[in-house]
């Protein structure tokens, strides 16, 4: 199983998802500050855990893996938790995104 951190934008006018690099988020766990990162941006509100169940549904329509999230439920910096290798989710989610844009 891998995880990943992600940092959520919720109640944004339109949907995003893209990499970024350690330096462009300021992550406020010390033993996540190496790992890549997601930012993900969408149209539904944190309230009721609109977001939460949004951001899940996204990854894992894009991934194909099912995605747990494991730390961040009431926070901007999540962590998720799916059943492949790190490697392997961002490479379907970096190909469906380069997919969709085609």
């Amino acid at each position: 199983m891998g995880h990943l951190t992600l940092k959520v934008t919720p109640g944004s006018k339109k949907p995003e998802i893209k990499l970024i690099d350690n330096g462009a988020i300021s992550l406020h766990r010390s033993n996540m500050a190496n790992e890549a990162a997601i930012a993900v941006r969408l149209c539904e509100r944190a309230q009721e855990n609109k977001a939460n169940i949004a951001l899940i549904k996204l990854l894992s329509r894009l991934s194909g893996f099912k995605v747990r999230l494991i730390a961040g439920a009431n926070n901007r910096i999540k962590t998720v938790e799916f059943d492949c290798e790190r490697e392997t989710f961002l490479k379907n989610i970096t190909e469906a995104l380069e997919a969709k844009k085609a």
